[in-house]
């Protein structure tokens, strides 16, 4: 279930974040954390153009997104049959960074952001419209948040797109 969020996060990225689209940037940082009534939805989140912290919370599976800068990171934390694995990604460009705790190794994906993906009818596929009660801060992120960790090597797994 983890892997199919952070995949589908990637994939959202690269579906809404085309050429000559608004990147988010930095914003004035209210102290007030909002959540929008009947939920938002992670293309909602994309193209906000607003620098922001989002958290949400599904049955067994709970994150964190930032978006800023024309860069993404979730931090995510599932729990399937009792067992918790805790993993991130981060987008940067073109390029996708997936990696999990405890793990000295990770993926890197580079993608072709001006291709449009193939629609899917499989049950599998995340839907960027789905609405979900995400909390949002506008502003709260910096570029620290963007680094790739210490001590992982990413693997290139070569262009998907």
């Amino acid at each position: 279930m983890g892997a199919v969020v952070i995949i589908g996060a990637i994939g959202a990225y690269f579906v809404f974040n085309k050429p000559g689209k608004s990147q988010p940037g930095s914003a004035a940082t209210p102290s007030a954390e909002t959540a929008t009534a009947g939920g938002q939805s992670l293309k909602d989140l994309l193209l906000g153009g607003v620098a922001q912290k989002c958290t949400f919370d599904t049955s067994g599976s709970q994150g964190t997104v930032y978006v800023g800068s024309g860069k993404m990171r979730g931090d995510f934390t599932s729990t399937v049959d009792g067992q918790t694995t805790q993993s991130h990604m981060l987008v940067d460009g073109n390029t996708s960074y997936i990696w999990m705790d405890g793990q000295k190794s990770g993926f890197k994906t580079t993608f072709d952001s001006s291709a449009q993906p193939e629609a899917s009818g499989s049950s599998s596929q995340v839907n960027v419209d789905e609405k979900l009660n995400y909390n949002c801060t506008p502003g709260g992120v910096s570029a620290a948040m963007f680094a790739l960790p210490d001590g992982v090597t990413f693997s290139d797994v070569g262009s998907v797109m």
